[in-house]
């Protein structure tokens, strides 16, 4: 399932959602939509309470956890249980280091490439996410192998 709050105009950690991630919880993974600057309904402080009230959740955090915001979910977001981060349609808007400095902090294991769908060309994200410098076995690991196993597949 996929919520994107800042669209939808709802607080991600409100308790209408809550309901939903009740209904979800240890069913169906969660992609979420994270951390638009313009707005406070899916900001990483939401995203951490939704894990500490659901923690059999499979959640996925959008755009490294907090588009617009990727300090704040740094801080925020590391090493919580049961998240999950997509990198695309990020970084386009942060530098290489630093993309690959918050992928590493959140652990390589709990990232993936793509499952958010890419909101700009394919290729050139693909050609960000290769910039990144992380070797061979962890861009399989980003790119495929992380999610499969987030799947059960």
């Amino acid at each position: 399932m996929k919520l994107h709050p800042d669209f939808q105009k709802f607080n991600a950690d409100s308790p209408e959602a809550f309901r939903i991630y009740e209904l979800i919880e240890g069913r169906l993974p969660l992609l979420i939509h994270c951390g638009d600057a313009r707005y406070d309904y899916s900001a990483p402080h939401r995203i951490k309470k939704i894990n500490e009230n659901f923690p059999k959740l499979q959640l996925l955090a959008a755009h490294l956890g907090g588009y617009q915001q990727w300090d704040e979910a740094e801080k925020t977001l590391a090493g919580l249980d049961n998240v999950r981060f997509d990198v695309s349609s990020s970084l386009a808007f942060l530098t290489p280091e630093k993309a690959a400095r918050i992928v590493r902090k959140y652990g390589i294991e709990n990232c993936f490439f793509g499952s958010d769908f890419p909101m700009w060309s394919h290729e050139d994200e693909l050609m960000r996410f290769l910039q990144l410098g992380f070797t061979e076995e962890e861009n399989q690991k980003i790119l495929a192998t992380n999610f499969k196993e987030f799947l059960g597949l």
